[in-house]
């Protein structure tokens, strides 16, 4: 009787069958595993990716690469691509830099592909990803039309690359005092709650007066962030003799809290460690020092990819 793909999957997930079912998968057939994984994480077909990426890098970043363009909105690289995206960030793969932040452009899209991970691996991915281009990322702080939460984990992923010193510290500033002069909308949007933490987390307290300035005139909404809220983000990146705050998800006040369920949810790193231990998300997770690292003891989420709408994001603040 002829073996399934899913047959394949199945074998390899509960070590029967035959010890040559993933030496025998070729890119099409880890597109389709992934697709098709439903609410399994499919372990299997990224293992192989992760082992194979000669083989299966090129084909996944232009997938990546049709998808933004529009040329491929299949529903077969819909559902696929929230791993292969998480596979490109695991793999460093830079050569997807720049359709990422093309696709992180259209709302819809990036909702559809990314879900909940918006809030949680996004930032992550940038950051591993990243090019040595800023513009990129700079058109997706700057893109109106994009996602608010998209558009505050690019701004956050370029403050992590100014801290480790791949974009200049007075670029930086240089541009974080132009958005605050053009970029839109000039009236409440969450992308403003990520200027305000780039500004705390950089330590740039010679910008505290027009931090202030924005909370004032109600660009942030009081749920998420005030004054108060501010200056004691930005004493705790002065107080830090490292400096490195702005590289830590846990326990800051970028922390959200989503609700997830088992149809809705991102693998937090913590399930990728354990898909690929002998991987250890080495250069996914670790980029010295991390951004992502200690956010996986605190995500909450099943094995199961954000496919379905993602639910209402509000920032948890953890004090003390």
């Amino acid at each position: 009787m002829e073996t399934s793909a899913w047959g394949n999957k199945q074998a390899a997930l509960t070590g029967t069958g035959s010890v040559t079912t993933l030496a025998t998968m070729t890119p099409n057939d880890a597109v389709r595993e992934l697709a098709t994984a439903g609410n399994k994480l499919p372990r299997p077909a990224m293992q192989w990716a992760l082992e194979h990426w000669d083989e299966a890098g090129p084909g996944f970043v232009a997938l990546l690469d049709s998808y933004a363009s529009g040329a491929d909105r299949s529903e077969q690289t819909e559902q696929a691509l929230f791993f292969i995206v998480h596979l490109l960030g695991e793999k460093a793969e830079t050569a997807a830099f720049a359709p990422l932040c093309r696709l992180l452009r259209d709302r819809e899209a990036s909702d559809l592909i990314f879900g909940d991970a918006i809030t949680t691996t996004l930032r992550c991915i940038l950051v591993s990803t990243y090019d040595g281009d800023p513009t990129a990322l700079q058109a997706v702080i700057e893109a109106e039309a994009a996602d608010d939460f998209v558009r505050e984990a690019a701004l956050l992923a370029l403050a992590y690359l100014t801290r480790t010193g791949r974009v200049p510290e007075a670029a930086m500033r240089a541009y974080l005092l132009r958005l605050l002069d053009e970029m839109q909308p000039q009236a409440e949007n969450f992308v403003w709650v990520g200027w305000l933490l780039a500004v705390a987390d950089l330590g740039y307290s010679d910008l505290s007066e027009q931090a202030e300035e924005v909370v004032r005139r109600g660009f942030v909404d009081s749920v998420y962030s005030g004054i108060k809220d501010f200056q004691e983000d930005l004493k705790r990146t002065l107080d830090d003799p490292r400096g490195w705050r702005v590289l830590s998800m846990n326990g800051s006040p970028r922390s959200r809290t989503r609700s997830a369920s088992w149809k809705s949810g991102s693998p937090s790193l913590a399930v990728m460690r354990r898909c690929f231990p002998t991987h250890g998300t080495t250069r996914f997770s670790n980029p010295s020092p991390t951004p992502c690292a200690e956010s996986a003891a605190t995500t909450s989420a099943p094995a199961a990819a954000a496919r379905s709408s993602r639910s209402a994001a509000l920032p948890h603040r953890k004090r003390g």
